[in-house]
Formats: structure tokens, C-alpha cells, sequence
């Protein structure tokens, strides 16, 4: 396993906040949300008085302050590729990757140029002159694969700039020093495409500085110097757009630095020196947007790096010198945020790398020598939502309990006696699975207590009464599990309060009378942990509230008048956190509905409804 740096942040100018990443979402959802549940939304970059960037940098704990490459995994965590190794956020603390002389579980190359999500979770990691890295967040897993001369089917070159994934799942490599590869992952082989100058449809350019596939499935292939090709599958062949001075409307260009597809299936072209494209629907030719001097509403260089899209379908679009721009499709016109000396919430630096939206609404920057910026553009306005008799596209009721987003942004959310939600942002519509006496394969029960979406992309949902249930997505079924008197491995308690998966793929399940149980994914069946009054080894209390895993893989349970316990995973032993009336240091309550794995600490909110940062010293 890969073993990360972590490192903290020593200053942080606001509040700490959750936006984007997974912030250790139990304290979120452990607690009763009455009435509505809000949904952030905003027009097009509409900023109430200056907008305030946040600068995170080495001074925050990130580890180098270039910063060339962004993504968001499926669980909330941020990865940027830096020319000093691979860095994850979780909102407060940064854990660093790095190549590692002689530990071949670590990244090949350090001065790292791209990253790729896959369909599946996993991260694909390219850097400068080292090769390609496969990298498992779950299990922190590192394949390495290098440009091996012996070897006809590896790597064609030494230097990944770009990396994409077709419908097919297909891997899609472009190399700064040996063109397009086309990894086949049964195989693990390297299929290569490379520049033949006696082939007028080979690739145009060695050097691959962008991937994009469209809406049909399409491969485009972004070129330092030779323009921009189109790969027809079917016949192996490369069709080229290339810049041409006699005509107005070809690319602006021949070194296309990025690609993007907009949210109508538009094609955008990035150029280093000639400004962005947007390719006609015919592809007939392109239309140019320039920086143009003295002209307020321009491009404020032509210099284009990376392009990225807000969730209202506004362009965000980072230059190399210019700051980033933000295009307004009504007017055509681009309005600019720039590096301001004077001014810290301005962008930390104008040499913009990367940029990225997360699922938050919160833009990312990656600047050359200035480390990031951040930049909530969703605004402050609320969208709320609630039940509508007379709508059964609203939600199902309005006590809302718990809730999830799956992989496709779907946001899942279990409600007091109207089932389980689903919400699907885009099409803004909602969908409810609710009891039904005559479907064994319904949810067995309308209260969800707890909702989650596990690595695998199972929604689970807890309930009160009706035990755990499992969906299958795709058919809309529902597995349960049930306690059986009859059955020692069957679970504890059908009246449940929350369900959770910890970094090792374990199922955690906090019942209200019958302890805390483990599911085992190979035989169906739980492991129970029940209080017994006398082993003091035992869980503290059979009424539970929540589980939890902090970030050095310790679980933490929340009790319903028991305290907070620690369970040893190699030992089985709990340790308990009580509330002593004579020590002013110790639990305030008994009854904890969630804990929170602060920067400084454990965070437990206690039925005393406030917050308590506590320092927790233990032996391990």
C-alpha cells in the first residue's frame, strides 16, 4: 500500500467549510433535518460585492505550488497532480504521494502532469518522464507502467500529458514523446498511434497535449503543433483541423493545450497562442475567441490552458498569464479574475494550470507558482424543497433523515415515513421507492433512518423497523436483511440508526436495541457486538446512534446514553468515553449523535447540541 505524507494546515483565514469534499459527512447526516432540504443554485458567475478567492498553498500543507492537474473522486476527496507529487484533500489536511526509490507500491515519477478519474473509482496518474501510474484510492494500490524499448506493447513514450476513457472503456494515453497509446485492460497492452510523415491520415503530432471523446464517441486528439485531429475508429485514420492563414474560420492555432465539451455537445479548443475555438456543429470550421488589447469583455490572453464547467453551464477558462476568464454566452463577452497584489482574496497567481468545478459548485484554480485558489460560485441563494400532495415529483415528506450522492450526482435521501428519494439534479426530477405489502422486492419499510452508497455503487438504507435493505439500482429491487430469532447470523435489531462503510469496505450497521453489527460480504451474514454488563470489553450500550472511522482507521460509536466507544479492529475491545459530573474534561452526554474528525481533534455532538472539540490521547 502506498504510504502518504499528511500534512495540516497552519493557517485557514475563514471558517472551516464542507463544500465539496466528503469532510466527514456523518455529522451531517446523523442529525434530524425538519421541513426542507435546500439545494444550492445561482445564476452565472453572480457575486454578491468582489468575489474572495481562498489561496491554499506549501503553507496550508500542499506540497508544491504547481499545480497542473484536478479531479474530484467519487467520495468527495480533491486530487491535484503538482510537479512534487500527487496530493489528497479532505477540506482541512493534504496527503501526499510520492516516488519512492526502491518501493516499487509508489508513484513512477514525482513531477507529475495530468490525472484521470475511470468509470470505476479509480485514478489514472500521468507524469514527466517517468510513465503511467494506476492508483486504487480504496486499497492506495500503485501499477506502474514505463516505456520499456524490449517491449513492443507497452508505453510509447516516457511522458503522459493526457488521459481519457471512451464508451467502451478504453484507456486513452497521449504522450508528450511518442503520440496516442490505447491501453486494452485485459490485455494490460499499449496499442500505438503514431505521426507517419508518408501517411497523410496518421497522426498529425507526436506530442498529445489534450484528449476529448464527444457525444458520439469520438476520439479528438489535441496536438502541440500539428492542430487538432478527429480518430475514425472504423478505419483506423485521422482526419486534421489545422490552422490555415487564408481562412478566417479554421483553428486559430496548430499547439491545442485542452478540450472541452460543453453541456450541449459543443466542442471547445484551447490554444496556446491563438486564443479558444468553438468547433461548428458541421465541423465546417470554428469560431475564435481572442484576447484583444484595450477591448473590456476580450480574452484576457491567448495563452489557453485548461477549460472547466459550472453547474449552470457557465465556461470557466484558465490562461497562462491571464488569470481565468468566465465566457457569458448571452453577451459573448469574458469577464476576468486576476492576480491582485494589493488584494489577498484575489487570485493567487495569473499563470493558471488547471481548473476544475466540483460537485459543490466550487472552482477550482491550479496556478503556476501560486499554489490554488478556490472560488464558491454557486453564491448565497437557497432552493428548497418539500412535499407537494398534488406533485409526485416533490419530495415524499418533509423530515428528512439522511442523504447520499451516488457516482452519477444523484443525490439519495432517506425521509420519517415517505421512503426513499431519489433526486436527479439535472433532469430535476424526483423518484420514490416506498413500501408495498404485496412486493417482496419493495423497501421493506417507509421510515429511512440512514441512507448510504458504498464503493461499489449499492445504495443501502437503514430503517426503523424494517431493517437494512439493499437496492439494485438497475432493476429498482430490493434485497432485505432481517433479524431472525431463529438465525444467530441474521441481524441484531430491524430498528436501525445508521449504516456505514469504513476504508476497508467493511459494513458497519448501529442498531437501536441489539448493538452494533458487522456484515460479511462472503457469507451474508453479521457479526454481532452486544453490551455485556460484565465484560467492560464489551460495547457500552445495545442503543446506538452512529458509527464512525477517523482518519488513522479507528472506529468511533455514538451511543444512546452509553457515551462514545472505541473499538481496537485487531482486539475486538471497546473503549468507553463517558460523562463524569466531577470531571469538567470529560464527555458532556451520554447520548452522541455524531462525531466529526476535526483538524485538532475528535469532534462529538452531544444531545447537548453543540459542538465539543476534544483532543483524544490513547495508546495504540
Amino acid at each position: 500500500m502506498a504510504t502518504p505524507e499528511h500534512r495540516s494546515q497552519t493557517r485557514y483565514d475563514e471558517p472551516r467549510k464542507t463544500r465539496a469534499c466528503r469532510l466527514r459527512t456523518s455529522i451531517v447526516r446523523c442529525w434530524r433535518f425538519v421541513l426542507v432540504v435546500v439545494w444550492l443554485a445561482t445564476p452565472v458567475a453572480a457575486f454578491e460585492g468582489p468575489p474572495r478567492f481562498e489561496r491554499l498553498s506549501l503553507e496550508e500543507g500542499l506540497s508544491q505550488s504547481i499545480v497542473e492537474s484536478i479531479v474530484q473522486d467519487e467520495t468527495g476527496f480533491m486530487w491535484f497532480a503538482t510537479e512534487d507529487g500527487l496530493n489528497r484533500y479532505d477540506g482541512y489536511d493534504f496527503a501526499i504521494y510520492r516516488s519512492q526509490a526502491g518501493n516499487p507500491n509508489s508513484l513512477v515519477g514525482t513531477e507529475l502532469k495530468t490525472i484521470h478519474l475511470d468509470a470505476s473509482g479509480v485514478l489514472w496518474v500521468g507524469s514527466f518522464e517517468g510513465g503511467l501510474n494506476r492508483f486504487d484510492p480504496f486499497t492506495e494500490q500503485i501499477t506502474r507502467y514505463v516505456k520499456d524499448p524490449a517491449d513492443p506493447f507497452s508505453l510509447s513514450g516516457r511522458s503522459i500529458r493526457s488521459i481519457v476513457e471512451d464508451g467502451e472503456g478504453s484507456l486513452w494515453i497521449g504522450t508528450q514523446d511518442g503520440g496516442l497509446n490505447r491501453f486494452d485492460r485485459n490485455t494490460s497492452r499499449f496499442e500505438h498511434f503514431r505521426h507517419d510523415p508518408d501517411r497523410a491520415d496518421s497522426l498529425s503530432h507526436d506530442d498529445v497535449r489534450a484528449l476529448l471523446v464527444d457525444s458520439e464517441g469520438s476520439l479528438w486528439v489535441g496536438t502541440r503543433g500539428g492542430g487538432l485531429d478527429r480518430f475514425d475508429r472504423a478505419s483506423g485514420r485521422f482526419e486534421h483541423f489545422r490552422h490555415d492563414p487564408a481562412a478566417d474560420d479554421s483553428l486559430s492555432h496548430n499547439d491545442v493545450r485542452c478540450l472541452f465539451r460543453d453541456r450541449d455537445g459543443g466542442i471547445w479548443v484551447g490554444t496556446y497562442g491563438g486564443g479558444l475555438n468553438r468547433l461548428n456543429n458541421d465541423r465546417s470550421g470554428f469560431e475564435r475567441y481572442r484576447h484583444e488589447a484595450g477591448r473590456r469583455g476580450s480574452l484576457t490572453s491567448d495563452l489557453v490552458t485548461s477549460m472547466t464547467m459550472g453547474h449552470t453551464g457557465s465556461l470557466w477558462v484558465g490562461t497562462d498569464g491571464g488569470g481565468v476568464c468566465v465566457y457569458d454566452a448571452a453577451t459573448g463577452n469574458f469577464e476576468s479574475f486576476r492576480h491582485d497584489p494589493t488584494v489577498s482574496a484575489s487570485l493567487s497567481a495569473d499563470r493558471v494550470y488547471s481548473v476544475f468545478v466540483d460537485r459543490s459548485n466550487v472552482l477550482w484554480v491550479g496556478t503556476y507558482g501560486g499554489g490554488l485558489s478556490r472560488l464558491d460560485i454557486a453564491g448565497k441563494p437557497f432552493r428548497h424543497f418539500a412535499n407537494d400532495p398534488d406533485d409526485e415529483n416533490s419530495l415524499a415528506h418533509n423530515i428528512v433523515w439522511s442523504f447520499a450522492e451516488d457516482r452519477r450526482g444523484h443525490i439519495w435521501i432517506g425521509t420519517d415515513s415517505g421512503g426513499l428519494n431519489r433526486y436527479d439534479a439535472e433532469a430535476n426530477r424526483w423518484r420514490r421507492f416506498l413500501h408495498d405489502p404485496q412486493n417482496p422486492t419493495s423497501l421493506s419499510h417507509n421510515t429511512v433512518r440512514f441512507v448510504i452508497v458504498d464503493r461499489h455503487g449499492d445504495v443501502w438504507a437503514a430503517t426503523n423497523g424494517g431493517g437494512l435493505n439493499r437496492l439494485d439500482a438497475s432493476s429498482g429491487r430490493f434485497t432485505h436483511f432481517r433479524h431472525d430469532p431463529n438465525d444467530p447470523h441474521s441481524l441484531a435489531h430491524d430498528e436501525l440508526r445508521s449504516v456505514f462503510e469504513d476504508s476497508s469496505g467493511n459494513l458497519w450497521v448501529a442498531t437501536f436495541g441489539g448493538g452494533l453489527d458487522r456484515y460479511d460480504r462472503s457469507t451474508g451474514g453479521f457479526i454481532h457486538h452486544r453490551h455485556d454488563p460484565d465484560d467492560d470489553t464489551t460495547i457500552n450500550h445495545d442503543f446506538l446512534r452512529m458509527v464512525y472511522e477517523d482518519r488513522d482507521g479507528i472506529l468511533w460509536v455514538g451511543t444512546h446514553g452509553g457515551g462514545l466507544d472505541r473499538l481496537d479492529p485487531t482486539t475486538g475491545r471497546f473503549t468507553h468515553y463517558t460523562n463524569d459530573p466531577n470531571d469538567g474534561t470529560s464527555l458532556p452526554n451520554n447520548l452522541v449523535f455524531a462525531v466529526h474528525d476535526g483538524r485538532d481533534g475528535l469532534e462529538p455532538m452531544t444531545a447537548t447540541v453543540h459542538f465539543l472539540r476534544w483532543q483524544f490521547t490513547y495508546a495504540l
